[in-house]
């Protein structure tokens, strides 16, 4: 019975070492005190959240979005495509949206088959809770432009991620995220430094705060959350972070 256990604990700690340049550890100390980064942040906040005025206008959908077995609402596209604007990274990449069963509201996995792909051909899934199996995600229709951007540009992130790693990183993520809950949540996190770090702060922080206060969400799933998120002060912090790397000293 050793040999087994010891041979688990060999693959966790090499595939830790070999994930350990894709996925980081996400903290931040703010340089100024909690009231003051909360009055700027919230004004901040207040001046550059998402509107329906903010949709791009063009209609041609961009060459990155293709639609699964059931398509995209017609309702969310300019959610996605305004989304997916603030990653040009993956302008080429092919993003195929569908609706299953799942435990969360959305999720993003890279196609099985891009183990067999050139970089240039993989393909990913974005997949959208159909809320009819035992796990409901939060109702799309209930949220503000805002954060449904912020929704779509967490998965889009976790894409980013994906679109980053050699085949051999992703075989080795996803072992490492089915098998490990603290893997999970370092992933998480740092999926959402990336879309700070992609300009989504604020739209994050919205759709996280929403999950949060919605009634009608299941306990279970913001128990998850909380458990694998940022807390609402860290996204204040890392938004901080972020804009002073624009001011010169």
């Amino acid at each position: 019975m050793r040999f087994p256990i010891i041979l688990y604990f060999i693959i966790m700690h090499a595939l830790s070492f070999a994930q350990s340049g894709i996925i980081k550890e996400t903290v931040c100390e703010p340089v100024i005190d909690s009231a003051a980064l909360t009055e700027l942040f919230f004004r901040a906040y207040d001046e550059n959240k998402f509107t329906k005025s903010d949709y791009i206008a063009s209609t041609p959908v961009p060459k990155a979005i293709t639609s699964g077995k059931h398509g995209i609402p017609v309702n969310y596209m300019r959610d996605v495509i305004l989304a997916l604007s603030f990653f040009p990274e993956l302008a080429d990449s092919r993003i195929v949206f569908k609706y299953g069963k799942i435990k969360g509201t959305m999720n993003a996995r890279p196609d099985v088959l891009n183990l067999f792909r050139h970089p240039s051909n993989r393909k990913y899934f974005l997949v959208i809770n159909n809320n009819k199996g035992k796990y409901k995600g939060v109702n799309l229709d209930s949220l503000s432009v805002n954060a449904r951007i912020g929704w779509f540009g967490h998965e889009l992130a976790h894409i980013y991620t994906y679109y980053l790693m050699n085949n051999y990183q992703t075989l080795l993520f996803s072992i490492k995220y089915m098998t490990s809950t603290a893997y999970v949540r370092k992933a998480e996190r740092y999926t959402n430094y990336l879309a700070i770090n992609h300009g989504l702060t604020f739209a994050i922080y919205e759709g996280e705060k929403y999950l949060l206060q919605d009634m009608l969400v299941q306990d279970q799933y913001k128990k998850r959350t909380i458990d694998r998120s940022l807390s609402l002060n860290e996204y204040k912090c890392l938004w901080l972070q972020f804009m002073l790397r624009f001011i010169k000293p």
